[in-house]
């Protein structure tokens, strides 16, 4: 986000997702926020290792799980 709101970018995306949203960019949304924009390398393992659940085939988050390590 523009305005350096990533708590509620954050809180957005996950609505999103809670809510039944599909698309993976939210997830690569969320990495991104958690590991380059609010330095939490945890959190966004956890956010990787979920997405590689719901997204199994999509190599961009074995490469980010890969990148985080």
């Amino acid at each position: 986000p523009p305005a350096e709101e990533y708590d509620k970018s954050i809180s957005y995306i996950n609505s999103y997702l809670e809510k039944g949203g599909t698309n993976s960019d939210a997830y690569i949304m969320l990495i991104d926020n958690w590991y380059n924009k609010k330095k939490n390398p945890d959190e966004a393992l956890k956010i990787v290792q979920k997405a590689k659940t719901v997204y199994p085939n999509m190599t961009v988050f074995k490469q980010n799980e890969l990148s985080i390590y």
